[in-house]
């Protein structure tokens, strides 16, 4: 479908961003890059097309550069929460947690009672190794949040629980499989 789009018009940004996605959900990984940054050489203020490229890049390991592209998009879409969340992880793996804590906090703020959210920012707060940073109540308090508006029992509880039984372990675990915090399922966007 998004082939016959650029087929029929050529410097169509939307077209490559939503061809970029299908790439990625395809596993072809270099393809998605390939169009997203096409559809950013058309359209630069495109705040979805950075967000995704964000993403694609975050899931390659390419931090320093997700981080970049997930601030374009909070430039020109401040109020996207999916950015946000995807910056604080994309800085907690980085290892810039206070950082990342401010970024979950304002997606929090964003959209309250969302259960991703909710999780990352338990986790940081739990799993930090800076005293500063880790807050176990709070933590505690948020995993429940999160369980809560989940409708499963229990399942961000034993999902943090696990977490906190390691947290000799946590400086390694901010390192590990980017993106793993986004519950959501939604890697990229479609326009």
């Amino acid at each position: 479908l998004w082939t016959h789009a650029l087929a029929c018009t050529a410097d169509n940004a939307v077209a490559y961003n939503n061809l970029g996605q299908a790439q990625f959900e395809n596993g072809n990984v270099e393809g998605a890059i390939l169009h997203l940054e096409r559809a950013l050489a058309l359209k630069p203020d495109y705040a979805e097309a950075c967000y995704n490229l964000g993403t694609v890049l975050l899931e390659e390991g390419r931090t320093d550069e997700a981080i970049g592209r997930f601030r374009k998009a909070l430039e020109l879409k401040p109020g996207d929460g999916d950015a946000r969340n995807n910056l604080a992880n994309a800085l907690a793996q980085k290892g810039s947690l206070g950082e990342a804590l401010v970024q979950y906090q304002e997606a929090l703020r964003l959209e309250p009672g969302r259960p991703d959210i909710l999780n990352n920012l338990a986790w940081l707060l739990a799993t930090a190794p800076e005293a500063l940073l880790r807050d176990g109540g709070q933590a505690v308090e948020l995993a429940r949040q999160a369980n809560a508006s989940t409708g499963v029992p229990n399942a961000v509880m034993r999902i943090f629980s696990a977490g906190t039984r390691r947290r000799d372990n946590s400086r390694r675990r901010w390192g590990a499989s980017p993106g793993r915090f986004n519950s959501r399922g939604k890697p990229v966007r479609p326009a």
